[in-house]
């Protein structure tokens, strides 16, 4: 199957940016530019709710790259708007070893997550 991404000019109709060549058509809406602080820039929740699935699936799949400590960070977040505040009661030892965040993620990675995860509440 031959396919290519390509970005939506927003000033210019579907029509005149979609080729006639190809028979089927699939559109994926996503985030180009990603904002420094999404938490006061974004107002509506479930915005808010995708940008952090395509940050999820982006760092999972490789595709964003960052250093360790920051993918660390955003994992901690997921986990976060997942789980909701850590709690030493609910959160024991090795439960975020079903999450998976990072193609290079191993126990040090989760442990790293989890300190991040605890400053959040």
């Amino acid at each position: 199957q031959d396919f290519a991404y390509r970005w939506l000019d927003s000033t210019k109709t579907l029509k005149k940016q979609l080729t006639t060549t190809m028979s089927q058509y699939h559109l994926y809406f996503k985030v180009r530019f990603f904002l420094t602080d999404p938490s006061t820039q974004i107002d509506d929740e479930f915005t808010k709710y995708l940008y952090v699935l395509q940050i999820k699936k982006e760092l999972l799949s490789g595709k964003m790259w960052c250093p360790r400590s920051t993918a660390a960070i955003l994992a901690s977040y997921i986990v976060q708007s997942e789980l909701g505040d850590y709690d030493p009661e609910e959160h024991r030892q090795g439960y975020l070893e079903d999450f998976r965040f990072v193609p290079f993620q191993n126990p040090d990675f989760e442990k790293e997550v989890e300190q991040y995860h605890k400053e959040h509440g």
